[in-house]
């Protein structure tokens, strides 16, 4: 409408339609300027034979449209209100403030914008990498419980290793030496086995017993002679 006013200080008669003293734009004006959208659009057609009215109203159906929409996901009182409706007797118990009502407004932006598949778009992209992003740090955190547990299964097969070759070792002695430890002490029972032990997970101590005379060392060995 801004387009329909004079801009520049005149001192003839269009200055009563100066932006500065703006006429009122009565009610059949709007409803002309609507309608004579809607036919050069091509949205309003001419009725049909026998039909008395349109499928809806020109301007009134704006108003229609607002409170479909609205209270879909308004508070309806907010939508009587934003109409200049007379809520009834609620009107003496529901008084939101402005920031409330705008607030509850703001929900309906998106069902009440006409032709917002790009906003809406929009806002899928950015739920879209919001959510890529979400999924990012969820899998960087797994990679890096994945690496502590890796690091704690090398640190236990390096513990494992470290043991196995001084378990290895002993057996080395003890075949070597028959058991004998020094003159007159020995690493085997009576049965000639040698015993290991170790605290398991329940906190209890299991021994295994290996008998000396089944004990076979080969060194030099190549592990790729084992796979």
């Amino acid at each position: 409408m801004r387009d329909l006013w004079q801009t520049t200080n005149q001192n003839y008669g269009a200055k009563w339609v100066l932006a500065t003293n703006p006429k009122k734009l009565h009610s059949s004006a709007i409803k002309r300027l609507l309608s004579r959208a809607l036919w050069e659009q091509g949205i309003r057609h001419a009725i049909a034979p026998g039909v008395k009215r349109h499928e809806w109203k020109g301007a009134h159906g704006y108003r229609k449209a607002f409170k479909t929409r609205a209270e879909q996901v308004m508070r309806p009182a907010n939508v009587e209100i934003l109409m200049g409706h007379d809520i009834d007797i609620s009107e003496s118990y529901w008084r939101p403030t402005e920031q409330e009502v705008l607030a509850d407004y703001l929900k309906a932006v998106d069902v009440l914008t006409i032709n917002g598949d790009k906003s809406r778009l929009q806002k899928q992209v950015e739920d879209l990498k919001q959510e890529t992003k979400d999924n990012e740090y969820i899998i960087k955190g797994k990679l890096q419980e994945k690496d502590e547990e890796l690091r704690t299964v090398r640190t236990e097969l390096d513990s494992m290793k470290s043991q196995m070759n001084d378990v290895l070792e002993v057996l080395k002695i003890a075949k070597t030496k028959n058991g004998m430890v020094g003159k007159d002490r020995t690493m085997l029972d009576e049965k000639g086995r040698i015993t290991f032990g170790y605290v398991n997970n329940d906190n209890q101590i299991t021994e295994v017993k290996i008998p000396i005379d089944e004990v076979e060392i080969e060194e030099g060995v190549n592990m790729t002679d084992q796979t």
